[in-house]
């Protein structure tokens, strides 16, 4: 009888072997120099607590053309912002929509003063917020080290969901071409949770959404009044008239249109929290 005696790898071979498990953590900073512009100290800290994660490292990109350049890579699951070095803000967002829509990631931003940068976020990228996060300066090693773990164990939504209660047709392309009355409870780029009284959903449903763009003051060329929106049911209730469905083969001109749509909803909540609030606070003024 032979005995094959397998050959231990060798510690090189086992280093190329995890080098190329690492996964990639881009940090955009020194845009206008050529060196690191985060304090030495703080650098330490970014740099100590991402490569302390196992099979992981970083790469400092000095351009956007550096980052776009690392970003399509399979193992880049991450980007740190450094926002404070970055003078013209619009055309940093521009970039970081751009991004998103090649591949959607988290960003961890880097602020010593964050009150622009959510504003300017909440105008910019406010869809992605599930995923995206921001640090203060001086960092907190905690909490820095709590969000980036986050960020790249993938536990968390692509897109926030916006809540609707809306009325809207819908159909089962791959049984009739009835339509069907039904709810949509939730909304965002990802997905819909949708909701009928008479039907009973499957796991292998294919749905069609028809969304009327005159109710969120929307009207496209292309589309006409109504957006079709293809979905995939992923899960059911166990009464079976609700399911979670993931929004499939979505084209550019779609995408956009559903982004609008949920600008106005988003929109819509932002103004009636407002009326809320200073209803609310003129109540207190006069029990006061």
């Amino acid at each position: 009888m032979t005995v094959i005696i397998k050959k231990k790898d060798s510690i090189q071979e086992r280093a190329i072997q995890r080098f190329k498990r690492k996964k990639i953590a881009l940090l955009l900073d020194s845009v206008m120099e050529d060196k690191p512009s985060l304090e030495q100290e703080q650098w330490k800290v970014v740099y100590s607590n991402i490569s302390n994660i196992p099979d992981t490292k970083i790469t400092v990109c000095n351009s956007f053309e550096d980052v776009k350049k690392h970003y399509m890579l399979k193992k880049s699951v991450l980007l740190l912002v450094n926002y404070d070095i970055i003078e013209d803000r619009t055309k940093l967002f521009d970039f970081l929509i751009h991004l998103k829509e090649l591949k959607n990631i988290p960003f961890i931003f880097f602020a010593t003063s964050p009150e622009e940068l959510v504003l300017k976020y909440r105008e910019n990228l406010f869809i992605y917020q599930e995923a995206d996060d921001f640090v203060t300066f001086p960092l907190t090693l905690p909490i820095l080290k709590q969000k980036i773990s986050k960020a790249l164990s993938g536990r968390f939504r692509k897109t926030k969901r916006f809540n609707l209660f809306d009325a809207v047709m819908y159909s089962l392309p791959m049984q009739a071409e009835e339509k069907f009355e039904g709810s949509i409870m939730d909304l965002s780029l990802e997905g819909f949770y949708l909701r009928t009284r008479k039907e009973v959903f499957k796991s292998s449903d294919q749905i069609q959404l028809h969304i009327p763009l005159s109710k969120y003051g929307l009207f496209n060329i292309k589309y006409g009044e109504i957006l079709k929106i293809a979905g995939q049911v992923k899960r059911v209730n166990i009464s079976g008239n609700e399911a979670g469905c993931e929004i499939v083969h979505l084209e550019e001109a779609q995408k956009m249109v559903l982004i609008n749509i949920i600008n106005q909803i988003s929109t819509k909540k932002t103004i009636k929290k407002k009326k809320l609030d200073a209803v609310q606070k003129a109540l207190d003024e006069k029990a006061s």
